[in-house]
């Protein structure tokens, strides 16, 4: 059996999704079942109740699990509550877990997001558990969220000047997480996911601009600025996390093109362009 955590997030859903048309049974935890109606008609799935901040709610849905996909939303309190998934799989006796990591993560890092994320991976390597670590670049799927502002002020800011990132798309994510699951010969390996091509937000800019059907501009933006618009919206630390992820990008961090999605997934990646054309323009022709 098959156990899935972060299951109705954005890649956790392309992940599901994925597995399911492959004729895959697994279980999808989730701390609602009620919210999980996009997922708990799909053949194959399970849902199963649980939290990973709740480790007495996690026995009952590791109960028979072999391997187990693990991700988490940040919070401050990210590596404590990955780690209790990490125990918790370890007492339920799961054989493999794939950890939904990220581009450049390292206890040493930096970067908040990216150091808890390096202590949670230090934690299952720790574990005796097998591993496989997934270490995605900035997802394409990001800008959807984006798209009413972009719209609204015909701009794209960012505090990126003019570096450049292997943007990656959700799906092709998915196929990664799907042959890790599924697959013999992950085992100790740390997988760099990135798109096709690495590209600025100058150049995004102009890809929506086409998808839009409307002139974008590319603004940049100060790190600080953006930090205390960020902290309008969001948590103080998620704010900060995200400043601070920019902080290194913008230093050419995350410009790097692999070939995991290829020679792992099993298939061509994405481009940005076929990122826009599948979900950008279809949303602005709805």
């Amino acid at each position: 059996m098959i156990l899935i955590t972060g299951a109705t997030g954005t890649s956790g859903v392309e992940i599901v999704k994925l597995l399911s048309q492959r004729g895959v049974k697994f279980r999808a935890l989730v701390r609602n079942p009620s919210k999980a109606e996009a997922i708990s008609g799909l053949p194959g799935v399970q849902i199963v109740k649980g939290d990973l901040s709740e480790p007495a709610s996690l026995a009952p849905a590791l109960e028979g699990v072999e391997r187990a996909l693990f991700l988490s939303s940040p919070a401050a309190d990210q590596a404590k509550i990955q780690g209790n998934f990490i125990d918790a799989a370890k007492r339920a006796g799961v054989r493999h877990v794939v950890k939904f990591s990220a581009g450049g993560a390292s206890p040493e890092s930096p970067a908040s997001f990216l150091r808890w994320h390096g202590e949670t991976e230090r934690q299952l390597e720790a574990s005796g558990m097998s591993w496989t670590h997934l270490r995605p670049n900035q997802f394409m799927q990001n800008f959807l969220g984006l798209l009413d502002m972009i719209r609204q002020s015909g701009a794209l800011h960012a505090p990126m000047k003019e570096a450049r990132m292997g943007l990656v798309d959700v799906r092709d994510i998915a196929a990664v997480s799907a042959a890790a699951l599924t697959g013999p010969g992950h085992e100790g390996k740390v997988y760099e996911i990135t798109g096709p091509e690495s590209i600025s937000y100058a150049t995004v800019a102009e890809k929506l601009s086409n998808s839009l059907g409307q002139p974008v501009q590319y603004v940049d933006t100060p790190l600080e600025a953006y930090r205390s618009t960020l902290r309008t919206m969001l948590p103080e630390a998620i704010a900060d996390g995200i400043t601070e992820l920019y902080a290194g990008w913008r230093e050419g961090s995350a410009d790097v093109v692999t070939d995991v999605v290829q020679k792992v997934g099993g298939k061509t990646p994405f481009s940005f362009d076929e990122f826009a054309r599948d979900l950008i323009t279809a949303r602005a022709s709805a």
